[in-house]
């Protein structure tokens, strides 16, 4: 992850990115409780696909598919894969999502 933090960093467009609007960051769904009004914001923000945030953030879709693969909130559909067949992936990152990240990202900046 330092690496593609490094990656992230080195990008004017994501230092400079600011989402349309802003959620708040407590919108995603935390393990252990019942889902709430707050899980509905995420269902109606902004998803954005790698593809979509690499661009705007001036980054490779895998360095967004690094930086995103673990963090709550984010829809990762798919198949792990076998020892004979890939793995196939589909992400799509709510805007609230990616608010945070960029946030911690630039945090240490």
């Amino acid at each position: 992850m330092t690496e593609a933090r490094e990656k992230a960093l080195k990008s004017r467009k994501f230092r400079e990115w600011h989402p349309t609007r802003y959620f708040a960051t407590s919108a995603y769904p935390s393990a252990g409780r019942k889902p709430d009004e707050r899980d509905s914001l995420l269902a109606t923000e902004r998803h954005y696909t790698p593809k979509e945030l690499a661009k705007v953030w001036g980054l490779a879709p895998d360095t967004i598919r690094e930086i995103f693969e673990s963090e709550p909130g984010v829809l990762v559909i798919g198949t792990n894969g076998t020892r004979t067949k890939r793995r196939y992936r589909t992400f799509r990152i709510p805007e609230s999502v990616a608010v945070r990240v960029h946030q911690k990202l630039s945090a240490n900046a």
